[in-house]
């Protein structure tokens, strides 16, 4: 089978780099179907081009096409021009990108940065961890006020662990990690008193999801100045384990245990 004149034209200007990348995705969205009469279907895939965003900008997606084009027009023995315009244009996109990036780095190491210094003291640990995986840090909030802990406290009839509650008030509200732990106080409950479950009764503190999504870490209620273990809930089983001896060695724990 000859080649369609229309894709050689458009295969031809793609690699001559007379397209702008914007309308190579154009024309390749309105001839899609035509380009999988002529090619077989890993050439059709191989020519297809990414769709832009996760992949990267419109100067990438071409570039991964021309590639493709300059290959497949030698095969059918088609002479045609080699630009490098859309590989300029990605190396300029990539460069702006990465710019952009560190600017936006900066800005969020600089806003968190008070947040840092009131967990440094009593968890380094964590503290470097987090300084370290920027990315990673979705929320890192004010602290709770004494109001706020004592309102939770007095609606639930219970009392927070000492080392949980000096976290709460002295560094941070609510702390978001990835999608692996979400803790503070808007995650702080009580969980039903239901005998036939392993969490009945039990404090939960946050999302720990370790293992599997649902997970849960959690305290057991305690008496004042006490300082209970911090419990694993599985919550696929379900079963409950001890996985620290406190708040402060649990939360010093994470960074091993999240492992980046």
């Amino acid at each position: 089978m000859e080649p369609d004149p229309q894709l050689v034209d458009a295969l031809k200007r793609l690699a001559a780099g007379q397209l702008a990348p914007e309308d190579w995705l154009t024309w390749w969205q309105d001839h899609a179907d035509r380009a999988a009469e002529q090619l077989n279907r890993g050439q059709w895939l191989r020519r297809k081009p990414p769709t832009p965003g996760g992949f990267g900008p419109p100067s990438r997606c071409a570039l991964v096409s021309q590639q493709e084009a300059f290959n497949l027009l030698t095969k059918w023995g088609i002479e045609h021009e080699r630009s490098d315009r859309y590989e300029q244009a990605w190396e300029a996109d990539f460069a702006k990108f990465t710019a952009e990036l560190k600017q936006k780095q900066a800005q969020k190491k600089k806003l968190l940065r008070p947040s840092w210094d009131r967990l440094k003291p009593a968890f380094p640990k964590l503290a470097r961890f987090l300084t370290r995986n920027l990315d990673e840090v979705m929320e890192l909030a004010e602290p709770s006020s004494e109001e706020e802990v004592a309102q939770w406290e007095q609606s639930h009839g219970l009392k927070l662990p000492k080392s949980y509650r000096s976290f709460l008030l002295t560094c941070t509200g609510a702390l978001v990690i990835g999608d692996t732990v979400q803790i503070g106080l808007p995650h702080t409950f009580q969980h039903p008193d239901e005998p036939d479950l392993p969490s009945a009764g039990l404090i939960c503190f946050g999302d720990y999801w370790l293992e599997a999504d649902g997970d849960q870490v959690l305290f057991a209620p305690a008496e004042p100045g006490c300082e209970p273990a911090v419990l694993y809930y599985s919550h696929s089983e379900p079963s409950v384990r001890v996985v620290a001896d406190d708040f402060s060695a649990w939360l010093e724990s994470l960074p091993r245990s999240m492992n980046m």
